[in-house]
């Protein structure tokens, strides 16, 4: 099983691989158009084949390598120790996985996926899904409908697919891709990658050092505690960077970046973008990369204007408060200080 993905921007290049037999899988998204689709083959030699009925079965395969068809009916499936090719087929199924490393397919309607141990590979199929993932490396696609992802412990791909989807990354370096509709991502423990894709999205990182990156669409970002790389992409965004030493790119649109604590690194790229500090933060030391005085503005809460003096630096005007904070507006000199937009609110 192969799956990769690869987003590339004048910052980066990612790219990601996993291997699992007895299946070939594969799955790419481009940053562009947001395509991510899945595209396996079961391998029909491995193992012994058995087809369900169009009813409600109930089954438990062998601790062989089983390939099993549910067909039409609300299945219950549980897989053994062996490497398992499961297909739930039409209806309301609930399929387990088990040891091995499963291939987990859930077919039409609204299924429940358990892949357990193993480095499962799990497509939810068309249908609002509930997909639980295990404690080793798994890889998920959820398809049509409005799925939930919980990734367990081993280090994870997720897809969602389209429609309205919640991805929550928990424990280990997850990598969680929205696709298509208003998606939610979480991530939890680990140093998790979260991307968007199309959509209204909403990104939160957690206590590691994640990479969120909104796609197209006006999202939602919280960086959490660690030390993120946050991009917006296109859209009007909403980007608040939480504790850590945080780089933050609002990229076009017209985005508002929001300073937490720590010395962070602020770009609000193209478009008309606000830049918000607020009092009783201890944001410390930061610095905007690209201030432009003809569309930016600076929105400081909670402060007057005593509070804040200016001295010129080698890199720039920087703002120092009070409050023992400052803020560095790389590239903007004596002349240009005069046009600089604050507001006071």
């Amino acid at each position: 099983m192969t799956f990769r993905y690869h987003h590339s921007s004048k910052y980066s290049d990612y790219s990601w691989s996993y291997k699992v037999r007895p299946i070939d899988y594969s799955c790419n998204y481009r940053s562009q158009d947001k395509m991510c689709e899945p595209d396996y083959c079961i391998d029909y030699s491995a193992g012994t084949v058995t087809f369900g009925t169009n009813q409600a079965d109930t089954v438990r395969l062998t601790n062989g390598t089983d390939i099993y068809f549910g067909l039409d009916g609300d299945d219950v499936i549980n897989g053994l120790e062996g490497p398992d090719t499961i297909d739930g087929g039409a209806g309301n199924d609930e399929i387990t996985g088990s040891g091995g490393d499963d291939l987990l397919i859930g077919g039409l309607g609204n299924d429940t996926i358990f892949g357990n141990t193993g480095n499962d590979t799990v497509d939810g199929g068309a249908g609002d899904d509930i997909i639980w993932l295990g404690v080793d490396d798994d890889v998920a696609y959820g398809g049509d409908g409005d799925d939930r992802f919980y990734t367990g412990q081993g280090d994870d791909l997720v897809c969602g697919g389209d429609g309205n989807d919640w991805l929550d990354g928990q424990a280990g370096d997850d990598t969680l891709i929205g696709g298509k509709g208003k998606d939610e991502l979480y991530s939890n423990e680990g140093n998790d990658k979260l991307y968007g894709g199309s959509g209204q999205d909403t990104l939160v990182g957690g206590p590691g050092h994640d990479l969120l990156d909104g796609g197209s669409g006006a999202d939602s970002m919280n960086g959490g505690s660690g030390n993120d790389w946050m991009f917006g992409g296109r859209g009007d965004d909403r980007m608040f960077d939480g504790e850590g030493n945080d780089y933050v790119s609002g990229d076009s649109g017209n985005d508002t970046i929001i300073a937490g604590s720590g010395n962070d690194t602020l770009i609000g790229g193209s478009g008309c973008d606000d830049f918000v500090f607020e009092a009783g933060t201890d944001w410390d030391k930061d610095v905007i990369a690209d201030f432009d005085i003809r569309r930016d503005e600076i929105k400081l809460d909670g402060y007057d204007r005593d509070d804040v003096s200016c001295v010129m630096t080698k890199s720039g005007a920087m703002l120092v408060f009070d409050d023992g904070n400052t803020l560095l507006l790389n590239g903007i000199d004596r002349h240009e200080l005069r046009y600089v937009d604050l507001d006071f609110v």
